[in-house]
């Protein structure tokens, strides 16, 4: 109590947690005020000359830490143009490499077509003479009054020829031995079975389907057909006949020429 008797308030006590506080905040205030303090005093007390020095020192440093990164980046410049320079010319390396495959594969294909074309072509025996000799004879009999009126019996007698292309047999080749060495068997005649895939017509019009010669979905040929009406369906089991025609390019597998087919 004061002296009028009045009774004076508590003083409320600061709690634990806001003194930690206030000192966590205001000992590096301190600190920082002191070293401004210390520079000022500091930089108060040097003379001209010692400040010169400080700012020449402080410019050289800052010149060598600028040419130190001009340095590295004009030596990440030097080494990503090297690498550059790498690449396109190894791209170019391999550019050139595929062509002359490309080249190569393109000569071999020329001289298996070749060699398939002159094993597969063969003299086409004609029987023209004959048949026209034999039809002709009894119009040697017509009165000379009335040969130059008929005219249709040498006409008839060469209506009647016909021509007759051989097709050779089928050789036993694998399908793999096809798809190591297609160059080397196209114009073959093969034979092949297996369970149809797929089938349908490509961008061309034609009618193809494939054959899963190993039933592993991966040894599949592909087989063209010119037989609109009888069409296999995918799950038919095919054995066909046809001309080896090489890779096909839009699949990349052994294709096909079909001759004969039988479904079963």
């Amino acid at each position: 109590m004061n002296e009028t008797g009045e009774q004076k308030a508590p003083r409320k006590k600061m709690k634990k947690w806001k003194k930690v506080l206030l000192i966590i905040i205001a000992v590096p205030l301190a600190l920082f005020i002191a070293l401004m303090a210390w520079a000022a005093y500091d930089e108060s007390k040097m003379t001209p000359e010692e400040k010169a020095a400080r700012d020449v020192s402080r410019a050289v440093v800052q010149s060598e830490r600028e040419s130190s990164i001009a340095a590295s980046q004009s030596e990440a410049a030097v080494k990503e143009s090297e690498s550059q320079a790498l690449a396109f010319a190894q791209a170019e390396a391999d550019r050139a490499r595929a062509e002359a495959d490309k080249a190569q594969a393109e000569a071999e294909r020329a001289k298996a077509e070749a060699e398939a074309a002159a094993r597969t072509t063969t003299a086409i025996p004609t029987t023209t003479a004959p048949i026209i000799a034999a039809n002709a004879a009894p119009a040697t009999t017509i009165p000379a009054t009335t040969t130059t009126t008929k005219p249709t019996t040498t006409t008839k007698a060469m209506t009647t020829t016909k021509t007759t292309t051989t097709t050779a047999p089928p050789r036993n080749i694998s399908y793999e031995q096809l798809a190591r060495n297609p160059y080397s068997y196209i114009g073959e005649t093969v034979t092949f079975s297996g369970r149809v895939s797929t089938s349908g017509t490509d961008y061309d019009g034609k009618i193809y389907y494939s054959l899963d010669i190993n039933g592993d979905h991966w040894s599949d040929i592909y087989i063209y057909s010119t037989d609109r009406n009888n069409r296999v369906l995918e799950g038919d089991w095919v054995t066909v006949t046809g001309t080896f025609l090489g890779l096909d390019e839009v699949f990349d597998k052994p294709s096909i020429n079909e001759i004969s087919r039988s479904i079963r």
